[in-house]
């Protein structure tokens, strides 16, 4: 409305609200007119697509014998070597969704939201030759066991999209599987390791400098942990890692842990490997522009210098 229609600025203002009113209520019925437009775009679409989803078989062969473990079979997470058992993610139906075409909000995401609904329906399993049992729920993620499959181990963020997660712990005996329990808090997600039956972890971690707090067994180890250059040997039972790591210099001090206590080995080391009979060897005074250094091997409480102009230490693969 124009004020040169009205002799008073009330019969104005009040034109003006009534003009105000009557838009928004008009720009709404736009609104829900355009959802219409779009979900009747998607039910011709949908009738014009095809949308297949496969379905894997998971079998069992006992020798003899093939026998089903599940119909719905997604990917399997970690089994153990020499054992009839298998750690594996399944869509249970029941918990299925239907997609709501309101909830749509083009025919791009349709499908996106289909699969959505599938992956929120799946669960974790664990399968004993042809017998399975739930175990975890779909937010569960980087499930692991232990070498003889006696301990379980996963990540649960309850749905939420962090670097940061609780650690849950399920033990298995006889075939049977406990309850989770929680072993630790508000630990790193991207960085978890598991050697000779041990667990490491990361907390409060600074991921653009790569260093944190590093725990093994639910123990702080040491902080301000350099989380691109961890070593463990199963012989000695002795982990290596670096504090105070340069990376300009690429050298920082070395330490080892034996599960009770740190040591420093030595200052502006460069890298760390070991022995096979688990004795630490490592680079000190390794020039990043020739690419050479010392090699030292660490023993006992002692470092001994062994050879010079060494590039590279080369790890020892286990033959097993």
């Amino acid at each position: 409305p124009f004020r040169s229609d009205f002799e008073t600025l009330e019969e104005y203002n009040a034109a003006y609200e009534k003009y105000q009113s009557d838009y928004e209520a008009y720009l709404s019925a736009y609104d829900e007119y355009m959802r219409k437009l779009d979900r009747d775009e998607l039910r011709e679409y949908i009738e014009t697509i095809p949308y297949t989803r496969y379905k894997n078989n998971l079998y069992y062969y006992d020798g003899k014998v093939e026998l089903t473990v599940c119909n719905n079979y997604e990917y399997m997470s970690a089994n153990v070597s020499g054992k009839s058992m298998l750690i594996y993610k399944a869509t249970d139906e029941s918990k299925l969704e239907k997609v709501k075409l309101s909830e749509v909000d083009s025919k791009y995401n349709l499908t996106y939201s289909v699969d959505t609904a599938f992956s929120n329906a799946s669960q974790w399993y664990i399968a004993f030759e042809s017998e399975s049992t739930y175990i975890a729920p779909n937010t569960a993620n980087s499930l692991r066991t232990n070498e003889d499959g006696s301990v379980i181990f996963y990540f649960d963020g309850n749905g939420t999209d962090t670097e940061v997660c609780d650690i849950y712990k399920l033990t298995v005996k006889r075939q049977k599987v406990s309850e989770p329990e929680l072993y630790d808090t508000e630990v790193y997600t991207s960085f978890i390791r598991y050697t000779d039956d041990n667990i490491m972890y990361f907390k409060d971690y600074n991921s653009e400098a790569n260093k944190g707090e590093l725990y093994m067994n639910k123990k702080k180890v040491d902080f301000d942990v350099y989380s691109y250059n961890i070593k463990y040997s199963e012989k000695s039972g002795t982990l290596a890692y670096f504090v105070d790591w340069n990376e300009e210099k690429a050298n920082g001090t070395l330490k080892v842990y034996n599960g009770k206590k740190s040591k420093k080995v030595n200052d502006e080391v460069h890298s760390v490997e070991f022995s096979a009979e688990g004795k630490v060897l490592y680079l000190y005074d390794y020039s990043i522009n020739y690419y050479k250094g010392d090699l030292y091997v660490y023993n006992k409480g002692k470092s001994k210098k062994m050879d010079m102009e060494v590039s590279a230490l080369v790890p020892v693969l286990s033959a097993n």
